[in-house]
Protein backbone atom coordinates (compact mmCIF):
# COMPACT_ATOMS: atom_id res chain seq x y z
CA UNK A 1 0.00 0.00 0.00
CA UNK A 2 2.51 2.56 0.93
CA UNK A 3 4.48 1.56 -2.48
CA UNK A 4 1.51 2.37 -4.46
CA UNK A 5 0.95 5.40 -2.46
CA UNK A 6 4.59 6.85 -3.02
CA UNK A 7 3.99 5.65 -6.95
CA UNK A 8 1.02 8.04 -6.73
CA UNK A 9 2.44 11.14 -5.14
CA UNK A 10 5.65 10.41 -7.87
CA UNK A 11 3.40 10.81 -10.76
CA UNK A 12 1.44 13.52 -9.51
CA UNK A 13 4.47 15.56 -8.88
CA UNK A 14 6.32 14.38 -12.30
CA UNK A 15 5.73 18.10 -14.07
CA UNK A 16 6.89 19.95 -11.13
CA UNK A 17 10.27 17.54 -11.17
CA UNK A 18 10.52 18.31 -14.63
CA UNK A 19 10.18 21.86 -14.59
CA UNK A 20 13.11 21.44 -12.37
CA UNK A 21 15.06 20.46 -15.24
CA UNK A 22 18.80 22.13 -15.87
CA UNK A 23 18.58 24.21 -19.49
CA UNK A 24 22.32 24.47 -21.21
CA UNK A 25 23.55 26.60 -24.18
CA UNK A 26 22.34 24.35 -27.67
CA UNK A 27 19.40 23.00 -25.80
CA UNK A 28 16.26 22.63 -28.47
CA UNK A 29 13.15 23.76 -26.51
CA UNK A 30 10.04 24.91 -26.43
CA UNK A 31 8.96 28.38 -25.14
CA UNK A 32 5.66 30.67 -25.26
CA UNK A 33 5.22 34.11 -25.41
CA UNK A 34 3.62 34.98 -22.51
CA UNK A 35 2.54 32.71 -18.74
CA UNK A 36 -0.99 32.86 -20.44
CA UNK A 37 -0.29 31.63 -24.11
CA UNK A 38 -1.86 27.57 -24.93
CA UNK A 39 1.01 27.78 -28.06
CA UNK A 40 4.37 26.69 -27.20
CA UNK A 41 7.06 27.64 -29.93
CA UNK A 42 10.43 25.78 -30.94
CA UNK A 43 13.91 27.12 -30.65
CA UNK A 44 17.40 26.72 -29.37
CA UNK A 45 18.96 28.42 -26.49
CA UNK A 46 21.88 30.74 -27.28
CA UNK A 47 22.69 32.10 -24.08
CA UNK A 48 21.93 31.44 -20.85
CA UNK A 49 21.09 34.74 -18.27
CA UNK A 50 21.32 33.26 -14.71
CA UNK A 51 21.16 37.00 -13.31
CA UNK A 52 17.65 37.50 -14.78
CA UNK A 53 16.66 33.55 -14.19
CA UNK A 54 16.45 34.09 -18.27
CA UNK A 55 17.73 31.49 -21.23
CA UNK A 56 17.94 33.78 -24.91
CA UNK A 57 16.38 31.62 -27.30
CA UNK A 58 17.27 31.77 -31.33
CA UNK A 59 13.51 31.39 -32.50
CA UNK A 60 13.14 29.16 -35.39
CA UNK A 61 11.40 30.59 -38.23
CA UNK A 62 8.03 31.89 -37.31
CA UNK A 63 5.12 32.25 -40.27
CA UNK A 64 3.90 35.37 -37.80
CA UNK A 65 7.11 37.08 -37.88
CA UNK A 66 8.28 36.60 -41.11
CA UNK A 67 10.81 39.98 -41.11
CA UNK A 68 12.90 37.70 -38.72
CA UNK A 69 13.58 35.17 -41.08
CA UNK A 70 15.96 35.04 -43.74
CA UNK A 71 17.17 32.29 -47.07
CA UNK A 72 14.52 30.10 -44.59
CA UNK A 73 16.89 30.87 -41.21
CA UNK A 74 15.62 32.85 -38.25
CA UNK A 75 17.89 35.64 -36.66
CA UNK A 76 16.20 36.72 -33.73
CA UNK A 77 16.95 35.95 -30.76
CA UNK A 78 14.91 37.08 -27.29
CA UNK A 79 15.45 36.42 -23.57
CA UNK A 80 12.55 34.57 -21.68
CA UNK A 81 11.72 33.79 -17.79
CA UNK A 82 13.10 29.86 -17.59
CA UNK A 83 9.09 29.23 -16.73
CA UNK A 84 8.26 30.02 -19.92
CA UNK A 85 10.43 27.38 -21.36
CA UNK A 86 10.35 23.65 -21.73
CA UNK A 87 12.41 20.63 -23.17
CA UNK A 88 10.41 19.14 -26.16
CA UNK A 89 8.04 16.51 -24.96
CA UNK A 90 8.15 17.94 -21.10
CA UNK A 91 4.35 17.89 -21.13
CA UNK A 92 4.22 14.11 -23.11
CA UNK A 93 6.06 12.82 -20.35
CA UNK A 94 9.15 12.40 -21.93
CA UNK A 95 12.17 12.64 -20.00
CA UNK A 96 15.10 15.47 -21.44
CA UNK A 97 18.53 14.68 -21.70
CA UNK A 98 20.54 15.00 -19.12
CA UNK A 99 22.95 18.06 -19.57
CA UNK A 100 26.84 16.65 -20.47
CA UNK A 101 29.51 16.28 -17.50
CA UNK A 102 30.72 20.26 -16.61
CA UNK A 103 28.43 22.01 -18.88
CA UNK A 104 27.31 25.22 -17.97
CA UNK A 105 23.54 25.25 -17.29
CA UNK A 106 20.70 27.42 -15.52
CA UNK A 107 18.03 25.96 -13.15
CA UNK A 108 14.54 26.45 -14.02
CA UNK A 109 12.53 28.88 -11.90
CA UNK A 110 11.53 26.34 -9.03
CA UNK A 111 15.18 25.55 -8.20
CA UNK A 112 16.27 29.16 -8.31
CA UNK A 113 13.59 30.62 -5.92
CA UNK A 114 15.47 28.16 -3.43
CA UNK A 115 18.50 30.07 -3.43
CA UNK A 116 19.20 32.39 -1.05
CA UNK A 117 17.88 36.32 -2.34
CA UNK A 118 20.48 39.13 -1.57
CA UNK A 119 18.61 42.52 0.42
CA UNK A 120 18.14 45.40 -1.48
CA UNK A 121 21.46 47.35 -1.34
CA UNK A 122 19.85 50.54 -1.56
CA UNK A 123 17.71 52.79 1.91
CA UNK A 124 15.20 54.33 2.22
CA UNK A 125 15.15 58.26 0.73
CA UNK A 126 17.98 56.73 -1.36
CA UNK A 127 17.70 58.82 -4.66
CA UNK A 128 18.10 56.52 -7.71
CA UNK A 129 17.39 55.36 -11.08
CA UNK A 130 14.95 52.23 -11.70
CA UNK A 131 14.97 50.39 -14.86
CA UNK A 132 11.04 50.08 -16.91
CA UNK A 133 11.91 50.04 -20.47
CA UNK A 134 13.99 53.35 -20.13
CA UNK A 135 15.76 54.69 -17.16
CA UNK A 136 13.90 57.06 -14.58
CA UNK A 137 14.59 59.16 -11.64
CA UNK A 138 12.85 58.23 -8.26
CA UNK A 139 13.26 57.54 -4.54
CA UNK A 140 13.27 54.35 -2.51
CA UNK A 141 10.03 54.50 -0.29
CA UNK A 142 10.26 51.24 0.83
CA UNK A 143 12.72 48.25 1.62
CA UNK A 144 11.43 44.72 0.23
CA UNK A 145 11.23 42.06 2.85
CA UNK A 146 10.31 38.01 2.62
CA UNK A 147 8.48 37.42 -0.99
CA UNK A 148 9.26 41.37 -1.84
CA UNK A 149 13.02 40.44 -0.96
CA UNK A 150 15.74 41.88 -3.12
CA UNK A 151 13.13 44.46 -4.36
CA UNK A 152 12.90 48.15 -3.48
CA UNK A 153 9.92 49.94 -3.74
CA UNK A 154 10.47 53.41 -5.86
CA UNK A 155 8.99 56.54 -6.41
CA UNK A 156 8.99 57.95 -9.70
CA UNK A 157 9.86 61.82 -9.48
CA UNK A 158 7.40 62.20 -12.78
CA UNK A 159 4.11 60.38 -11.81
CA UNK A 160 2.53 59.55 -9.07
CA UNK A 161 2.66 55.20 -9.29
CA UNK A 162 5.18 53.37 -7.78
CA UNK A 163 6.20 50.30 -8.20
CA UNK A 164 8.45 47.31 -6.60
CA UNK A 165 11.92 46.86 -8.52
CA UNK A 166 14.54 44.42 -8.42
CA UNK A 167 17.62 45.87 -7.38
CA UNK A 168 19.65 44.41 -10.42
CA UNK A 169 17.17 47.17 -11.94
CA UNK A 170 18.29 49.85 -10.33
CA UNK A 171 21.06 51.85 -10.26
CA UNK A 172 22.87 55.14 -7.90
CA UNK A 173 21.22 58.43 -9.52
CA UNK A 174 23.70 59.64 -12.53
CA UNK A 175 24.63 62.63 -12.71
CA UNK A 176 23.00 64.53 -16.10
CA UNK A 177 24.82 66.19 -18.62
CA UNK A 178 23.71 69.94 -17.37
CA UNK A 179 25.14 68.91 -14.15
CA UNK A 180 28.16 67.16 -15.10
CA UNK A 181 28.62 70.03 -17.27
CA UNK A 182 29.05 68.06 -20.43
CA UNK A 183 27.11 67.50 -23.34
CA UNK A 184 24.94 64.76 -24.89
CA UNK A 185 26.16 63.41 -27.87
CA UNK A 186 24.34 65.01 -31.21
CA UNK A 187 24.33 61.27 -32.76
CA UNK A 188 24.62 58.15 -31.48
CA UNK A 189 27.78 57.15 -29.70
CA UNK A 190 29.24 54.84 -32.07
CA UNK A 191 29.86 51.87 -29.36
CA UNK A 192 28.40 48.43 -28.48
CA UNK A 193 24.35 48.54 -27.57
CA UNK A 194 22.14 46.48 -25.37
CA UNK A 195 18.81 46.05 -26.56
CA UNK A 196 15.43 44.62 -24.64
CA UNK A 197 11.93 44.78 -23.33
CA UNK A 198 10.66 45.68 -19.76
CA UNK A 199 7.99 42.30 -18.95
CA UNK A 200 6.51 42.14 -15.62
CA UNK A 201 9.23 43.88 -14.16
CA UNK A 202 12.19 42.12 -15.27
CA UNK A 203 14.05 43.65 -17.75
CA UNK A 204 14.47 41.00 -20.81
CA UNK A 205 17.05 40.60 -23.61
CA UNK A 206 16.67 40.45 -26.80
CA UNK A 207 20.02 41.17 -28.44
CA UNK A 208 22.93 43.11 -28.49
CA UNK A 209 24.25 45.60 -31.64
CA UNK A 210 27.68 47.46 -32.57
CA UNK A 211 27.03 50.88 -34.17
CA UNK A 212 30.40 51.56 -36.07
CA UNK A 213 32.45 54.80 -37.11
CA UNK A 214 32.65 53.65 -40.52
CA UNK A 215 28.78 53.80 -40.68
CA UNK A 216 28.34 50.05 -40.42
CA UNK A 217 26.56 47.83 -37.70
CA UNK A 218 26.78 44.10 -36.51
CA UNK A 219 24.26 42.70 -34.89
CA UNK A 220 24.31 39.70 -32.50
CA UNK A 221 21.47 38.26 -34.26
CA UNK A 222 22.46 38.13 -37.80
CA UNK A 223 23.81 39.56 -40.56
CA UNK A 224 25.81 43.02 -41.00
CA UNK A 225 24.75 46.34 -43.08
CA UNK A 226 24.89 50.04 -43.07
CA UNK A 227 23.04 52.70 -41.12
CA UNK A 228 22.33 56.24 -41.97
CA UNK A 229 21.28 58.79 -38.66
CA UNK A 230 19.10 61.88 -39.65
CA UNK A 231 20.19 64.66 -37.25
CA UNK A 232 16.82 66.53 -37.94
CA UNK A 233 14.56 63.54 -37.20
CA UNK A 234 16.86 61.68 -34.69
CA UNK A 235 15.98 58.45 -36.93
CA UNK A 236 18.82 55.61 -37.50
CA UNK A 237 18.23 54.43 -41.04
CA UNK A 238 19.38 50.62 -41.36
CA UNK A 239 20.34 49.51 -44.98
CA UNK A 240 20.89 45.81 -45.91
CA UNK A 241 21.84 42.76 -42.80
CA UNK A 242 19.01 41.42 -39.92
CA UNK A 243 17.64 45.29 -39.30
CA UNK A 244 16.75 45.83 -42.45
CA UNK A 245 13.27 46.10 -41.77
CA UNK A 246 13.78 48.16 -38.38
CA UNK A 247 14.56 52.33 -37.43
CA UNK A 248 15.41 53.59 -34.82
CA UNK A 249 14.64 57.07 -32.82
CA UNK A 250 17.55 58.49 -31.18
CA UNK A 251 17.06 59.98 -27.28
CA UNK A 252 20.04 61.80 -26.32
CA UNK A 253 18.44 63.21 -23.45
CA UNK A 254 17.20 59.48 -22.11
CA UNK A 255 20.93 58.05 -21.44
CA UNK A 256 21.73 58.26 -25.01
CA UNK A 257 19.45 55.27 -25.91
CA UNK A 258 17.48 54.63 -28.98
CA UNK A 259 14.83 52.24 -29.91
CA UNK A 260 14.50 50.07 -32.56
CA UNK A 261 11.16 49.42 -34.13
CA UNK A 262 9.77 47.88 -37.38
CA UNK A 263 9.34 50.32 -40.12
CA UNK A 264 5.90 48.76 -40.40
CA UNK A 265 5.05 50.84 -37.13
CA UNK A 266 6.13 54.20 -38.76
CA UNK A 267 2.94 55.28 -39.35
CA UNK A 268 1.40 54.46 -35.90
CA UNK A 269 1.55 56.87 -32.95
CA UNK A 270 4.69 57.49 -30.39
CA UNK A 271 2.97 56.15 -28.20
CA UNK A 272 2.16 52.74 -29.98
CA UNK A 273 5.51 52.65 -30.96
CA UNK A 274 7.55 53.27 -27.74
CA UNK A 275 5.19 50.29 -26.88
CA UNK A 276 6.34 47.74 -29.11
CA UNK A 277 9.66 48.72 -29.37
CA UNK A 278 13.34 47.84 -27.66
CA UNK A 279 14.99 50.07 -25.95
CA UNK A 280 19.10 50.00 -27.11
CA UNK A 281 21.28 51.84 -24.30
CA UNK A 282 24.75 52.09 -25.00
CA UNK A 283 27.31 49.97 -23.06
CA UNK A 284 30.38 52.74 -22.40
Amino acid sequence: MTFRVVIAVLIAFAPQLRAQSDFKTGDRVEYRDSPSSQKWWSGTIVKLLPEYKQVVVRWDPRADYPAYTHNGVSTYEQGYNVSEVRHPGAHSGNQPAPAAAGAKTVKSASTQAATEVKPCPFKVGDMVEGWNVDWYNATVTQIGIGQYAGYCYLKPDKGSTGQWISAKNIRPLQASSAQAGGARSPAPPTTKYVCGVYLNNNFTYTQAVVLKTDGTYQPSTGPAGRYHFDPGTKRIDFEGGSFQSLFGLYEPENHEIFRLTMREDRAKSPEAQNWRSQVCSPQK
